[in-house]
């Protein structure tokens, strides 16, 4: 994976720097191994360990902080709801003809009488 340093915020360039030095403890210890140094190995495992330690809360830091908000979860779960209850041909078909009595009520409140049209014509006119 491609990473550069500098483009994220400042958390995520924290932890991308604590696992590059895990990385080199990581390979410090296989040398101290490699060459007989257990005791200097050993003491690199404990430093290992509890910088991995903080990796971990720093990552559980930031996996809350791109987390969706609870309301927008709960937004989306209502909106699946309705979806899943209008699925049904019965749900399609009380949508379109609750959409048909909208445009039907919206049509007659726009409606004017020719003669009520005319007064308030004559009204302006004055």
């Amino acid at each position: 994976m491609f990473v550069r340093d500098g483009l994220g915020d400042a958390l995520e360039d924290q932890i991308i720097q604590y696992q590059r030095a895990l990385h080199d403890l990581a390979v410090a210890m296989d040398a101290a191994r490699k060459s007989g140094q257990n005791a200097a190995a050993d003491q690199l495992r404990v430093q290992f360990d509890a910088l991995t330690a903080e990796v971990n809360k720093l990552v559980g830091k930031k996996f809350t902080q791109e987390s969706p908000s609870p309301f927008a979860l709960s937004l989306a779960n209502f909106g699946g709801t309705i979806s899943k209850a209008l699925a049904g041909a019965g749900g399609v078909a009380l949508l379109g003809l609750g959409l048909i009595a909208f445009m039907t009520f919206k049509g007659a409140a726009a409606y004017r009488p020719r003669a009520v049209q005319t007064r308030r014509a004559n009204r302006r006119r004055r």
